[in-house]
């Protein structure tokens, strides 16, 4: 990643990523949202009994990412506006799904498996 990551600001400039380590940060940060979307209903239901909690951690995490992204990401590494945009919703977009397929009681693995069959 670092070499990549040198390479390609040394060809385009400091704050630039490339299409394809955008794309790569983007992969692992939906990776890492889900994983948190994952860890917070198994801790919401221990703590609090329910998954109706998860509200206020997800509510943390993206006031949390935001600041970091767009503040922290950019006077620390330079990093880009469109960049922090970029990482700031491949974060945000799972947590929303989740949030708005639990409010309106939507089975996330029944609506994935009927999109795997209209797929093959």
């Amino acid at each position: 990643y670092d070499q990549a990551l040198a390479r390609i600001q040394g060809e385009y400039g400091y704050g630039h990523y490339g299409p394809w380590l955008v794309t790569y940060r983007g992969i692992f940060h939906v990776i890492g949202a889900i994983l948190f979307i994952l860890f917070s209903i198994l801790i919401s239901k221990d703590v609090f009994g329910s998954e109706g909690a998860l509200y206020l951690p997800f509510s943390f995490v993206a006031a949390g990412i935001l600041y970091q992204e767009m503040y922290i990401q950019k006077h620390s590494h330079g990093q880009l506006l469109f960049h922090s945009f970029v990482d700031w919703f491949s974060w945000i977009i799972p947590l929303v799904i989740y949030m708005y397929a639990h409010t309106h009681n939507i089975n996330l693995s029944e609506w994935l498996d009927a999109l795997a069959d209209r797929l093959s």
